[in-house]
């Protein structure tokens, strides 16, 4: 929205007690069109994806299910717990307050909170109390993510990922300014590739060194990690799990990363990934695979092995499908 709209949203936020991002996402019209459809057609269930929503769905008897991508509140707190002062940080220390009386409520307003992780249905739980709670892992198309070695567009290491989403901007700063120094200290022609949307000056400007390249946005991510040697996912904020990481799993790429990188997978380090959360043993990690491609060829067919297991989405759609019935049949787990 513009600059207007968003400082409408702060101050109805600051004065009711609620979230920003609940005000920014609150619709009379949007709750006016809910009621009507749910009047004109046979609905059987409310699927949101969002909890922010909460105020327009509930005003029907319908059931309602809410799709969690993640647990706001940690994402918060990670927010408030940035070493560095900026914006968010500051952003993070008001809301997070909010945030916690929002989620303290908002699940009992809901016949199932579907979570991507048991860690977070247990953390939901526990703030809010409820136990209407089930878990469906993110995942991926397997069908369409398929090994191709030797192709693609070729780089020593990638980052993929929204470069208009904070945690990720996060995650690259860390990486150029920490983590690249200390690989081209051992590797000085270690290339780097930049793939994801929007990019802001900062992060167009690594491009200044001629190791790296920034995409901006791709049609299509596939072609960068099949020519990927490592894929780099040094994240230290955000909440639920890490598609990027199942993305890459799936075409057998080796990982390094942090241990929230892989938050919530079953990944296990020195098996499916290479794990770590400081800057000298990422990088490290990351020149030992450059030099090793029988061991990012292991660490890769080992993760392909385990996200074709646990994370087709093949696997999880019929998981949802079948909390969708539960709900729609009246049926009670909790």
């Amino acid at each position: 929205g513009s600059p207007w709209f968003s400082a409408v949203c702060l101050a109805k936020s600051l004065l009711g007690r609620k979230p920003f991002i609940v005000c920014k996402h609150m619709s009379p019209a949007l709750t006016d069109q809910v009621r009507s459809v749910a009047k004109e057609k046979a609905i059987d269930v409310i699927l949101t994806v969002s909890p922010y929503l909460v105020e327009s769905v509930m005003q029907t008897e319908l059931p309602r299910i809410v799709d969690l991508h993640h647990i706001d509140s940690i994402l918060y707190e990670r927010f408030a717990g940035s070493p560095k002062w900026n914006l968010k940080k500051i952003h993070g220390m008001v809301q997070l307050a909010f945030i916690r009386q929002f989620e303290e409520s908002y699940p009992a307003q809901f016949d199932r909170c579907v979570t991507v992780s048991d860690e977070d249905a247990a953390i939901l739980r526990e703030i809010s109390d409820c136990r209407n709670t089930a878990v469906v892992p993110n995942g991926v198309d397997l069908r369409s993510f398929v090994p191709q070695p030797n192709t693609g567009q070729q780089n020593d290491l990638v980052f993929i990922g929204s470069l208009d989403y904070f945690p990720n901007i996060d995650a690259l700063g860390y990486l150029y300014h920490e983590i690249m120094p200390v690989i081209w200290k051992q590797r000085p022609d270690t290339t780097l590739a930049i793939v994801g949307r929007n990019p802001p000056r900062a992060v167009e400007k690594f491009a200044e060194d001629p190791r790296i390249e920034v995409t901006g946005t791709v049609p299509d991510i596939r072609p960068y990690l099949h020519g990927a040697a490592v894929v780099m996912i040094p994240l230290r904020m955000g909440s639920g799990t890490r598609i990027k990481a199942l993305e890459a799993g799936a075409l057998e790429k080796a990982m390094v990363g942090t241990s929230l990188a892989f938050e919530g997978l079953d990944f296990k380090d020195g098996i499916h990934a290479l794990i770590a959360d400081d800057a000298h043993t990422l990088a490290r990690a990351a020149c030992e695979l450059l030099e090793n491609e029988g061991r990012r060829a292991a660490l890769g067919s080992a993760v392909r092995d385990l996200v074709a297991e646990r994370y087709d989405w093949a696997v999880s759609g019929a998981l949802f499908e079948k909390i969708i019935f539960q709900v729609c049949a009246g049926e009670d787990t909790t």
